[in-house]
């Protein structure tokens, strides 16, 4: 028997093993191969195994969010709050498409969207990829597809999936649109639950964009907006509603809510001690810290680094062994 240790570095943390011993509980991988296979496969080249090691101190992750228009503009308030909240290095790349052409499988399939994208994780620095869900693509292909690419470029990228919140059409209660939120959030969990059967190891999340659309309906309809907005949806002014057509493109009010939420998912962060300037009367930041501690934690972010008493590197969950 052959047993590799992973050991890391001053400052860094092991995470998991690639392409052999991926479900081992520890940083140890052994090996115990008969000779009639090693005779069996002479000549030809096996893929390495791969230690993934990660930094302990986070200072700002490079991420990078495709999707369609409603997402990318929750998403693009990522970037000055991880600033402002002390990732100083942080960056941010987005690509959208209209609606269902924002869906990773349709973002794939077109070639030019697929070489754009595909240039940045090249780069073999991005730290985060996030993508959108949407019931015209419900199967898994187009999502193992960003996910593979990504992870030939860099091992450690975390993914997630942001769940957008249901149909509008005029008349609907806030309890029809919660329901169909939660249709929305059921599927994208369950997506999240097969992806990480597939690829362990990896950290694959799900993010509820949507949620915060279903808490802006509740509270413009319990008139807790009233300072704020003028109309649920507006046409022409993004600034008096919480959508700007019924297809839930973000007012303005939504877009900042969820970039909060974006914000404090991602990054794990409680936003109580986030330098942040209001543009409502709202208590938008009350809103997002409600919002990200109500979903269930075992669809949340997993940590940047994992509890590790004894400082060796190794989490406290692979050891003993160090």
């Amino acid at each position: 028997v052959e047993t590799f240790t992973a050991r890391p570095r001053p400052g860094s943390q092991f995470r998991r093993w690639v392409n052999y011993c991926t479900a081992r509980p520890d940083n140890t991988c052994p090996f115990n191969v008969e000779q009639r296979f090693v005779d069996a496969v002479a000549g030809t080249t096996a893929p390495p195994l791969v230690a993934v090691f990660r930094p302990v101190a986070n200072t700002g992750l490079n991420a990078l969010f495709i999707g369609d228009n409603q997402t990318d503009a929750l998403g693009a308030g990522v970037e000055a709050h991880a600033l402002a909240a002390g990732f100083g290095d942080h960056t941010t790349t987005r690509f959208a498409a209209d609606g269902d052409d924002g869906a990773p499988q349709a973002l794939w399939d077109d070639p030019a969207s697929r070489a754009a994208i595909q240039a940045v994780l090249d780069g073999g620095d991005v730290d985060v990829l996030g993508m959108t869900w949407s019931d015209a693509y419900p199967e898994l292909d187009g999502y193992r597809s960003w996910i593979d690419y990504a992870l030939a470029k860099n091992w450690d990228t975390r993914f997630f999936i942001t769940t957008p919140p249901g149909s509008y059409f005029p008349g609907t209660t806030f309890a029809q649109f919660e329901t169909f939120y939660e249709l929305n959030e059921a599927a994208v969990h369950a997506l999240v639950d097969a992806l990480r059967a597939e690829y362990p190891g990896v950290d694959i999340y799900a993010l509820p964009s949507g949620r915060a659309a279903v808490d802006l309906y509740g509270m413009y309809f319990a008139g807790e907006l009233n300072d704020d907005l003028d109309v649920l949806i507006s046409l022409d002014n993004s600034e008096s509603a919480v959508f700007q057509d019924f297809y839930g493109t973000p007012g303005d009010i939504l877009a900042e809510l969820g970039g909060l939420v974006w914000f404090a998912s991602i990054y794990g962060s409680d936003l109580a001690g986030l330098p942040y300037a209001p543009l409502f009367n709202a208590d938008l930041v009350a809103a997002a810290d409600a919002l990200v501690d109500a979903h269930p934690l075992a669809y949340a972010a997993p940590p940047h680094a994992y509890p590790d008493a004894d400082g060796d590197g190794v989490p406290d969950r692979f050891d003993p062994i160090s």
